[in-house]
Parts: structure tokens; sequence; C-alpha cells
């Protein structure tokens, strides 16, 4: 029938005159938003019927989907809307499903009860196409045949295949309960029975079963951009400040304007706790009708993760303190100190390869004064000009000639990161990056990376603090070194 975004929610349920223009219903994206799009469309529904008698709910697995369609097909006792939420389902992910039936195996498994666990360990070899008596036979056992084994080792599944040679089954013929639900949607269910399946994430929208429930009923899209684009960022503060501006209208309370921007730093895009953190300050506020900045102060804590390229950008701008303070959330944060140095060595390496190129013939057509435009009309040209020189060597370098002639042919391609401008079609990043590498000189770029060199040997074999040795690090490669005298 349709698909709505989930701001346009309440308009569209204004002009659904009954429930018979909604009998299926998929919502699907951010978890917060689809629950609260979920308890929108079922008071529609439910109009003044009690929801515990006209409301059940199902386990979104794949297996329960026969329960799901007999519930559905069955007439409730009492008068009203029966509705039917499959929450959570996995039914969008094959995956999901095969460890689903993994996990029904351990339980069977861990209970004594072989008799299901084998059960359960032949639908699962049906699914993959595995042989349940000699599932390693072939080219090797599939994914989920060694998830299992790894959880039971090779004596367990041992066991499960013997069992099965035992009873004289083979692999079950896997069953697509995807495929009858869909069937079931088609047909049509019972007038004034609603099924109502919720997904806490982005749904594929060139599956058939999205497109089923798209031209059976309504899909409701509550997915949100989670990028760090202009677009992105405008999209996450308008959810934000539409959660925002419901608490504070139903508690009566006011935020001041520039308070908005104070409490998306100290979340992010985490509209969960976005919320908790709200509904924490007006309780703190109690009688008062304004929540005030040292109200903030007192309550939140900076609970924001923030993306590892505010670090290697602080870095690249040379501003150590904005770069130590990145640090300190990412190692909060459980970001491993390897990974943060591997980022920093990326950032540098980046900034080497565009000194590289200002020095290089090709250099002349770049200046730091210039503007995009001129630069993508006479600088682009010129990068992806050297880019092709620096493929040349480096392929000249990992294979040479007399190799090349012995094989036949050409040798692997260069790996991309020798290139200043990876993606020509996209000019601007690789402006931004020699903008940055104005700031070092040539030789400080090599000392930094020099740096980082030295501090990963010492990671991987002292017991040296590594929070203290990325921040001396930073403090070393951001501060300029005082020229000597000539």
């Amino acid at each position: 029938m349709t698909e709505i975004h989930h701001s346009q929610l309440s308009e569209a349920l204004r002009n659904i005159k009954d429930g018979a223009d909604l009998p299926v219903c998929l919502i699907h994206g951010q978890a917060v938003l689809v629950e609260q799009c979920l308890d929108q469309i079922i008071e529609m529904l439910l109009g003044s019927h009690q929801r515990d008698l006209c409301v059940q709910a199902i386990d979104g697995l794949a297996e329960n989907i026969p329960n799901l369609l007999e519930e559905m097909n069955t007439f409730a006792l009492l008068a009203g809307p029966k509705i039917v939420m499959y929450k959570e389902a996995r039914i969008f992910d094959a995956r999901s499903g095969h460890q689903n039936l993994v996990d029904q195996i351990l339980a069977a498994f861990d209970a004594d009860d072989m008799d299901q666990a084998a059960r359960y360990y032949r639908n699962l070899c049906g699914r993959v196409d595995a042989d349940p008596a000699d599932p390693l036979r072939g080219t090797g056992a599939p994914a989920p045949i060694k998830a299992l084994m790894g959880e039971l080792g090779s004596q367990g599944v041992g066991q499960l295949a013997a069992y099965c040679s035992a009873k004289g089954w083979s692999a079950a013929a896997p069953k697509s309960y995807t495929a009858d639900l869909q069937r079931a949607m088609e047909k049509g269910f019972p007038a004034d029975h609603h099924l109502i399946v919720t997904v806490g994430s982005r749904v594929p929208k060139n599956l058939k079963l999205y497109k089923a429930f798209r031209d059976q009923g309504v899909v409701v899209d509550c997915n949100v951009p989670t990028g760090e684009r202009r677009a992105d960022k405008t999209a996450q503060e308008a959810v934000l400040r539409q959660a925002l501006d419901q608490r504070l209208a139903s508690s009566g309370k006011q935020l001041p304007g520039p308070l908005f921007q104070r409490l998306c730093q100290l979340t992010g895009f985490d509209l969960a706790t976005f919320i908790h953190n709200i509904e924490k300050l007006i309780d703190y506020a109690g009688d008062h009708p304004q929540i005030t900045a040292e109200d903030i102060d007192a309550v939140l804590e900076r609970t924001k993760v923030d993306p590892i390229y505010e670090l290697t950008n602080a870095v690249a701008g040379r501003n150590p303190q904005r770069a130590i303070f990145y640090t300190q959330t990412l190692l909060t944060a459980s970001w491993h100190p390897l990974q943060i140095l591997a980022a920093l060595a990326n950032q540098m390496r980046k900034l080497l390869i565009a000194k590289d190129f200002a020095r290089s013939q090709w250099g002349s057509r770049w200046s730091k004064g210039i503007s995009y435009k001129q630069f993508q009309k006479d600088t682009m040209p010129a990068i992806q000009s050297y880019d092709q020189n620096t493929r040349d060597e480096a392929a000249a370098w990992s294979d040479p000639p007399e190799d090349r002639d012995k094989k036949g042919k050409a040798g692997k391609k260069p790996a991309s990161d020798v290139a200043l401008a990876p993606n020509p079609g996209n000019a601007y990043p690789v402006y931004q990056t020699l903008l940055k590498s104005e700031k070092y000189t040539y030789e400080e770029v090599i000392e930094a990376m020099m740096t980082l060199s030295r501090v990963d040997i010492k990671l991987k074999s002292t017991g040296q603090n590594p929070a203290l040795m990325l921040k001396k690090a930073i403090m070393d490669i951001c501060t300029p070194q005082p020229r000597s005298a000539p």
C-alpha cells in the first residue's frame, strides 16, 4: 500500500479511516523510534478496547512463523480488534536464523536432550547444505557448522553426527518460513486482524519480503542517518529536537535554545541516552519551570564517543589540546591503543604523500591560497599524473621487469594507499589533505612517522602506560620544533 517516514506517521494515521487500511505493518530502523511508532499504531487500532485483551506478542524467530500465522487466522473470543506483534523479527537475515539454530542445539545439548539437539542439528545442516553424518566433507564446514564446533568441539559435533547416522537421518529440507508468511499476507487475514512486525535495524528494501509488506500494508521507516555529513547531522538533530520538545511539553518545562547543542555534545546521537538525560533533568529541576546550565552540569556526564577522525583532524591541525582530549575519550570508550596509533599513522601517511606531491614536478600546480574551484581545474589533473607515476614506480619495485617477463603478465596491482587521490571523482577530501599538510614541513612529517613507529614498538614490547605514550607522542608531533640556527 505505502511506505512512510516515521515523522509522517501521525498525519498518516489521521488519514486512516479504519483498521482495514492497516492489515499488516513493518516498522524498522532506530530502536527507540520503532517502539514509539509501534505504540502510536496500536493506540490507533485499539480505540477504546483494552490492550491486554487484544494484543499478543510473539518473539521474532523464523521458527515462530507457523504459530504467528495460526494466531492471525484464529478468531478472538471477545469483540474488538486482534493485534499480533512479531517483535524484533529475525527473518530478513538468513545468518540470524543460522545462529538461532546453533543456540537451540547448544541449549538442547546442555540439557542432555540428544534427540532434540540432533533434530536441530539436522535442520541446520539442511540450511547450509551439509551432510549431518560428515559435515566437514568437501571443501570444508560452512560457517554455522564451524561456530557449532567452536562451542561443542569436534567430539560434541561427532556425537550429533553419530546420532543422525544411527537414526538414518539426512539433512532436513530447508523450510522457507518467510515464503509461508509472504503467501499468507498476499492471501489476506480475517477482518480486524492486524500483524505488526518490528525490526530494530535497517531492513534492505530490495528483499521480496520487504516489498510484500509495502504492497500489502504499510512500512514505517524509522532509520536515521548515522554519518557525519551535514545532511546526516541535520537529520539527527531533528530527531533529538523532536524528542526534547515532546518531553518538555508533557512536563511543562523549558530549556533555553543554546543548551540543546550542549546536550547533543554530551550524548552524541544516542537517542535512548538523550531521552534518559532529559528525564533526569526534568526530575532534577523539580518545581522550577526552566532547566538551566547548572542543572546540566550537576546531573549529566559526557557519554558521547567521539569518532576517530576528530582525533586525526586535531593532530593534522596541530592542536595538541584537542588531540589529547579526543585520545582520552576514545580510550575511555574502550578503543585499543593500537587502533588509535594506527589511525594516527594513517593520517600522517596521507600528509606525507601530500608533502611529497608538493615537492614533485607536479607540485607547482598547488599552493595553499588556491580556491577549491581552481584546485579542481588545475591541481587535480596534476595529482592524477602524480598518482599514476607513483603506481608505476610501486609496480616496478614489487614486480621487476625480468619477473614480469618470466610470468608473462604484469604483477599485482599496487595498493591504493600510495595514491594521494584514490578516488579522483571526490576532490574535496584531497583538497583538505593538502591544506592540512601545509601545517607541517616534510621533515616534521618524517619525524612524526618515526615517533609513531617507536611508540608502536614500545606498546607491543614494554609495560609502559599506553595512554601516556600516546599523549606524549601527540605532544611531540603537534608541537613545532624550534629551527636550529644556520
